[in-house]
């Protein structure tokens, strides 16, 4: 059962799901314009949760936006080309992960921040979380998180490689229930033996 998720010292965690635009493209204003026939949207490339999954399910879920109906979906082969297109006007618009748009700006001279305009930003996804065996005992369950929630781990060789200093309890039925949107979309059933 998951139980707790790392946050960086800023309190930060996990990743949001972006649809950007340029940032002098005022006729983008929301999700729904990527239904225009004169919009150019893409996607990253079909594998890609970020770049493709999340966004399909989450337009059709909140915006009832759906990806190869309601818009041709080209695929640009990753998020930096995603962002580069959308930058130099070879697509008009698409979903990219928040931490691949700073990966990004902070690797490249030629692309910045005020080149994009998100019209839309989703919640954050969780990084992995930590679980525990549902069936443990609850002595056991509160032992593990002590061990990891009541710790600090600020200035250690974890916090230093990981950039997560400490880690905080979750609702995971709240902070998962964009994941599971995004699962039932696509299909994927779990299977106890499985787990």
């Amino acid at each position: 059962m998951p139980f707790s998720v790392p946050i960086s010292p800023s309190g930060q965690f996990g990743y949001r799901l972006l649809a950007i635009t340029r940032d002098d493209e005022h006729d983008i204003q929301s999700v729904n314009d990527f239904a225009r026939d004169d919009v150019t949207v893409t996607h990253s490339e079909p594998a890609s949760n970020s770049g493709n999954q999340a966004p399909s399910a989450l337009f059709d879920q909140f915006f009832d936006v759906t990806a190869g109906e309601d818009y041709e979906r080209e695929f640009s082969g990753g998020h930096d080309q995603t962002a580069r297109g959308i930058a130099a006007g070879d697509y008009d618009a698409g979903p990219i992960c928040s931490t691949c748009v700073d990966d990004l700006v902070g690797s490249t001279e030629d692309i910045n921040y005020d080149d994009f305009k998100v019209v839309w930003a989703s919640n954050p996804f969780p990084p992995g979380p930590l679980v525990h065996r549902y069936n443990l005992h609850p002595d056991i369950v509160e032992g593990i998180k002590e061990a990891t929630i009541g710790t600090d781990w600020t200035g250690t060789d974890y916090a230093e490689a990981t950039g997560e200093a400490e880690y905080i309890p979750l609702d995971y039925k709240r902070v998962f229930n964009d994941i599971l949107i995004i699962q039932r979309y696509n299909g994927v059933e779990y299977e106890s033996g499985n787990l």
